[in-house]
């Protein structure tokens, strides 16, 4: 999938909030390539996961992309704050970033606790 179809899918989930994380990470973070090419690539998988999520009909895969988004949303969180403290950041950037990052936890977190609700019951199954 290219980056815009990944990006403009993301939207369609998640809206335009969201759908940013590749455009904010390809931009603003120009005076250091390595990290700006690490933000990137990072919202890219995050994407990616979370879109696998909503594709995937199986329920454990779903669950599993689900907290693949999930880590990588903290991975994300962690590169912006190393953006900030290097100085290719600034605290507005760092402080919208992160804003974003805790709308994308909590439709993570909703995902996670209906499709876990839809699961049937192991203990049915003994």
């Amino acid at each position: 999938m290219d980056e815009s179809t990944l990006a403009g899918r993301v939207e369609r989930y998640l809206g335009s909030d969201i759908a940013t994380f590749v455009h904010l990470t390809s931009r603003g973070w120009s005076h250091d390539a390595e990290l700006r090419s690490e933000l990137r690539r990072t919202s890219l998988r995050l994407a990616a996961a979370f879109a696998r999520a909503d594709d995937d009909l199986n329920p454990d895969h779903q669950l599993d992309a689900l907290d693949e988004t999930s880590g990588l949303a903290d991975e994300l969180e962690a590169l912006v704050v190393v953006a900030m403290r290097v100085g290719v950041a600034d605290a507005p950037q760092v402080e919208e970033l992160t804003r974003r990052l805790g709308h994308l936890r909590q439709l993570v977190q909703r995902r996670l606790s209906r499709n876990l609700a839809e699961m049937p019951d192991l203990d049915d199954e003994t």
